[in-house]
């Protein structure tokens, strides 16, 4: 609380406005993968942008991504260890609003209860509690290969199985079935656009 010794003003009487709770988490596989197979919760409105996941209800937000393209882009990366950093690093992250946090404890929350152990202890469970109700689609989902393509009738009856899980076929397609393969070609490129006009 060196804050308030500096300002003279007892900080840790504030009221908490929001409050953020997080973890990474070290995968075998891209963090897109993961994402790509959590689909929604009851009364919360998921979402997505530049490879993120979330889901809001406008009392808690609940969020996915991949740390270390986050810590890339904004250029915070170590200036010496880089190469020990985990590969595939997925940060989930629960943040609660005043409105969230009035809900969950009853009453609004000061600073100086962040180090209680109730408080902290109630929002791990509350952390843990959002995953937990979270749908996850079967682990086959996305397990494709474009090579179980046949057909277009083949291919078409896959976009309607994923369409109908409310799924993002078009970024799929490009970022996982084909910018994850094995062993890339050239005419990758051709075919993926010849999927996307399909799409």
């Amino acid at each position: 609380m060196r804050l308030s010794k500096n300002l003279g003003v007892p900080m840790y009487k504030a009221v908490v406005e929001s409050a953020e709770f997080a973890h990474n988490f070290s995968m075998t596989e891209p963090p897109i993968m993961y994402m790509q197979k959590l689909d929604a919760m009851k009364a919360f409105k998921p979402n997505g942008w530049s490879g993120t996941k979330y889901m809001d209800n406008g009392e808690v937000r609940c969020k996915f991504y991949d740390k270390i393209q986050e810590t890339k882009k904004k250029r915070e990366l170590p200036k010496y260890g880089r190469e020990n950093l985990p590969k595939n690093l997925l940060r989930y992250e629960v943040t609660f609003s005043t409105k969230g946090l009035s809900r969950l404890f009853g009453r609004d929350i000061v600073a100086e209860e962040l180090w209680s152990k109730q408080v902290f202890w109630t929002l791990v469970a509350e952390w843990f509690g959002y995953y937990e109700d979270m749908v996850k689609l079967p682990n086959d989902c996305w397990d494709a290969d474009y090579r179980i393509f046949e057909s277009a009738k083949d291919f078409a009856k896959w976009c309607i199985c994923i369409a109908n899980a409310d799924q993002n076929l078009s970024y799929y397609v490009k970022h996982v079935l084909f910018k994850l393969r094995t062993n890339p070609q050239p005419a990758d490129r051709v075919l993926r656009r010849q999927i996307q006009k399909k799409i």
